[in-house]
């Protein structure tokens, strides 16, 4: 009878482990989306306040949402390690991160569109495309990498499964999309590889940015694998 009823209700220490990993993902989607709020929304309205017009058009906006969402719902299955010990929000701490991460996601997405309408000579329906292509590959994606582990993102713990696919699925798609102009005006092959590369870039310094905050000793963070 014990064992009956210790098959269908889980311990208290099962119980206490599985609430840890709940929290560790919701803290990494709480810190994902502030950063993304504090970014997306003054980038597209400075777009139009200091360059006249729209970086990316209202379909494309609709794209992002998407293409955004579906990366974020992933998160709910990555793997985890709960903490040893209790913890509370630091919301400060949080707030400070996503401040500084939104920044520089700010600078380099102002550098792309600057790029693509004064160096590339670019149309305003391509240098949509390109702005809407960098906002995929940097701010939801390489993002999401920077934000889900509390070392560097090379090291354990490895993404799980599902946000693997979300990834390649968001890469795939957009790139398609931008190289056919489906929806969209198409750009080459060779602008959207250099937003790749410019992801990549932003993923490993903004991850440097992480993990000097994450090893602060005022501030010591949990290990997520």
């Amino acid at each position: 009878m014990a064992d009956t009823v210790a098959s269908v209700f889980p311990s208290r220490i099962d119980t206490l482990v599985e609430s840890r990993r709940i929290y560790q993902r919701m803290q990494t989607w709480v810190m994902t989306m502030m950063t993304r709020k504090i970014f997306v929304p003054p980038f597209l309205a400075l777009g139009v306040i200091l360059f006249g017009r729209f970086v990316i058009n209202p379909t494309l906006m609709v794209l992002l949402v998407f293409a955004t969402d579906f990366a974020t719902m992933s998160l709910s299955t990555d793997r985890v390690t709960p903490s040893p010990i209790p913890e509370r929000w630091a919301v400060r701490s949080l707030v400070m991160r996503s401040l500084g991460l939104a920044a520089l996601l700010m600078l380099l997405s102002g550098i792309v569109f600057w790029g693509a309408t004064q160096v590339w000579r670019l149309s305003i329906a391509e240098s949509q495309t390109l702005v809407f292509v960098w906002l995929v590959f940097g701010s939801t994606q390489a993002n999401l990498y920077v934000m889900r582990a509390r070392g560097f993102f090379w090291q354990r713990p490895y993404p799980g499964r599902w946000i693997v696919l979300a990834t390649l699925f968001d890469v795939c798609a957009v790139t398609l999309l931008a190289l056919q102009g489906w929806l969209m005006a198409p750009i080459s092959p060779l602008l959207i590889g250099g937003m790749l590369l410019l992801a990549i870039a932003f993923l490993v310094v903004a991850d440097q940015f992480k993990v000097a905050l994450t090893q602060s000793p005022a501030r010591p963070m949990p290990v997520i694998t």
